[in-house]
């Protein structure tokens, strides 16, 4: 024997028997399951995998959120397997979860089988080829999708007749996100066309290669859709080149309430075109995104003025975006669009060349006064309004929280129909918001133009998330 030599005694596998109590535990937890959930656990089972926690919490819900997930395939097999007949979840988010060409097909085979899945995300997942023909192809022989994300892949030109297939024949899919994909200028026209014969509601091709001609062409054949409201192509190329399309698509749309052009090189020129050839005639259109493009002061103060001076519009809200500052001399004219026409234009301020300067005390002193000269360009109605909704969240605060009521001063002073402008402004001051936001969030609700054709909020939440809130809060 070697000096210092040391002998291990063999190793024994050791197998964990359960006592008493923890079977007894494992049997309490099982009954307390869902039945969705007994059939994940079943599925696990089957194909020898353990459990996923976030699936298993998800499961009996109805969106499963597994964005950033990686599974092994089998783990992705008992997952899709036990979503088969399930139809309690209606959305699934698989972004960036990176699927192989198996967990694919296995992805493939689901959305042929019956299941109650009608959003599906897919972004970030660098699909590509036949991968994204067999997923189409898919939905296709089952036409249930309504909301569709796959933004962040690799779909190219070659994509599009297998693409068309799909939406040019389905009468459920409504909300169809591209972004950030590989689509080219030749793909303009025979997108635009597609999208035209489609029954979307929403389109969002932003970030991809689209410009010139090519967009030019999309922007006139996507012109003839009788269904789109929502139009997104930010972030591609518009400029002088498609200019033109743009202004066809504003005069023959009858449908688009919504549309964003971000940084999309529009500049002073492209601006003018659009006014006097696009949102002049155009009665429909009430959301516009400006932001990131090459616009001048004088350019924006030409478009603001031509903005009050159409009378038949239905424009409610301008997003200039955090850095567009506007010039001093349109104050004024924001005020009159705003309160007169309606129409909110956010910016990143106004600026005037200048050598006085404001302390903060002043500055701050003259926020607190806003909410006071706003509530007094309110007229009676609109007063009565704010009054009566301040009211009823007052007194559903109160009873929820067992107060007394005469103790709200606010509330008190409704119920005796004494509130004061002060009483109202301060009661504004309370919700630690922009005041104008406040009143007009809460005006907005009041009455539908009858002009115009959807009621789009001058600040709701985006798309994707009225989507995903009308999804979750509809009765099963």
């Amino acid at each position: 024997m070697y000096p210092n030599q040391i002998f291990f005694a063999p190793t024994v596998p050791y197998f964990h028997m359960p006592d008493d109590d923890e079977a007894e535990n494992e049997m309490k937890r099982l009954a307390m399951m869902s039945p969705e959930q007994k059939v994940y656990m079943r599925s696990c089972d089957h194909y020898k995998v353990r459990p996923l926690r976030q699936i298993l919490k998800q499961i009996d819900s109805k969106e499963i959120v597994l964005a950033h997930t990686k599974m092994r395939d089998m783990e992705f097999k008992a997952f899709t397997t036990s979503l088969i007949m399930n139809f309690t979840v209606k959305r699934l988010d698989l972004s960036d979860t990176l699927p192989t060409e198996r967990q694919t097909t296995y992805l493939n085979d689901f959305l042929e089988d019956d299941n109650g899945i009608t959003d599906l995300i897919l972004k970030d997942n660098k699909l590509e080829g036949r991968m994204v023909a067999r997923m189409f192809d898919s939905m296709r022989r089952r036409d249930v999708m309504i909301y569709l994300d796959i933004s962040g892949n690799n779909l190219r030109d070659k994509d599009l007749p297998v693409l068309a297939a799909y939406i040019e024949t389905s009468s459920q899919l409504s909300f169809l996100h591209m972004a950030n994909n590989k689509f080219t200028s030749k793909a303009g026209e025979p997108l635009g066309k597609m999208m035209a014969q489609a029954a979307l509601v929403e389109l969002n091709i932003s970030c991809n290669r689209l410009r010139g001609d090519g967009m030019a062409a999309f922007l006139t054949a996507i012109a003839k859709s009788n269904s789109l409201e929502r139009l997104d192509v930010s972030w591609n190329g518009i400029g002088p080149e498609a200019v033109r399309g743009l202004c066809t698509l504003l005069r023959q749309s009858t449908s688009i309430v919504s549309l964003d052009l971000t940084a999309t090189s529009i500049n002073g020129e492209c601006l003018e075109l659009i006014c006097t050839q696009g949102l002049s005639k155009n009665g429909v259109l009430q959301r516009l995104e400006l932001k990131n493009n090459p616009l001048l002061t004088q350019d924006l103060t030409t478009f603001l003025t031509r903005l009050y001076s159409y009378q038949t519009i239905a424009i409610r809200r301008v997003d200039l975006g955090d850095y567009q500052m506007l010039d001093s001399s349109v104050e004024h004219l924001l005020e009159a669009l705003f309160w007169e026409r309606q129409i909110y234009i956010r910016s990143a301020g106004t600026f005037a060349y200048s050598g006085r300067s404001d302390t903060l005390e002043n500055i701050v002193q003259r926020f607190k006064k806003d909410s006071l000269s706003l509530v007094t360009r309110l007229d009676h109605g609109q007063r009565t309004a704010l009054v009566k909704h301040f009211a009823q969240v007052d007194m559903q605060e109160a009873v929820e929280m067992g107060s007394d009521i005469i103790s709200n001063s606010f509330l008190g002073r409704a119920n005796d129909n004494k509130v004061t402008y002060k009483d109202l402004a301060l009661r504004i001051n309370m919700e630690r918001k922009n005041p104008r936001d406040v009143i007009n969030s809460i005006l907005e609700k009041q009455e539908v133009p009858e002009h115009t054709k959807k009621w789009v909020s001058r600040f709701s939440s985006t798309p994707e998330e009225i989507r995903k809130t009308q999804l979750l809060t509809r009765d099963s």
